[in-house]
């Protein structure tokens, strides 16, 4: 079976870049993350919630 690389860079938005970062450096404990409906806020943390799991494995 291949794997597939996934760019992150790909899937998640400009306005989230610094803050991607923020988290796995574990620069906060807590983010507030403002903006309407449609502002990707809950598809940014569904990559990084799986990643941050990964990561601890």
């Amino acid at each position: 079976m291949s794997k597939k690389r996934i760019e992150l860079i790909n899937l998640i938005q400009p306005a989230f870049y610094k803050i991607h970062r923020q988290i796995h450096n574990h620069e906060f404990t807590h983010f507030w993350f403002a903006g309407g409906r449609g502002s990707t806020k809950s598809s940014k943390i569904s990559i990084d919630i799986p990643l941050l799991l990964i990561k601890k494995s």
